[in-house]
């Protein structure tokens, strides 16, 4: 005799079962959609005002050169920070929010920063 928890236990199962297949469509159709906006970004160039948590901060430069395979925005992130000049090619995902405190710049605005950073490398900062 089942009771009428085994019952309800039952119903979920089946229902789970039905429920994952659209789950995973939903999640291949999100992640369609991302990867569609993602790739308008190539390409620009972005200036964000970074730190390491405390009052300073300084401008970090970002120019998106392509989406990897998984979504990602492959970019160029250049800044001079107190600890040193950094320049690193970086994988990130960002979501709306994020990519909201990133300051769309021109392609000539980044090649100018790019340039000054290079220079006080070959000066010796």
């Amino acid at each position: 005799m089942t009771t009428e928890l085994e019952k309800i236990d039952k119903k979920i199962l089946k229902l789970n079962k039905e429920l994952r297949p659209l789950e995973n469509k939903r999640h291949k159709l999100k992640k369609a959609e991302e990867f569609d906006e993602a790739k308008e970004l190539v390409s620009k160039c972005f200036v964000y005002r970074n730190s390491y948590g405390g009052n300073e901060t300084w401008p970090m430069y970002v120019r998106v050169l392509r989406v990897t395979k998984y979504g990602e925005l492959r970019a160029l992130e250049i800044q001079k920070t107190p600890r040193g000049i950094e320049i690193e090619l970086v994988d990130k995902y960002l979501n709306t929010y994020q990519c909201s405190s990133y300051k769309k710049i021109s392609l000539k605005r980044f090649q100018t920063a790019y340039a000054k950073l290079i220079k006080k490398i070959q000066e010796g900062m």
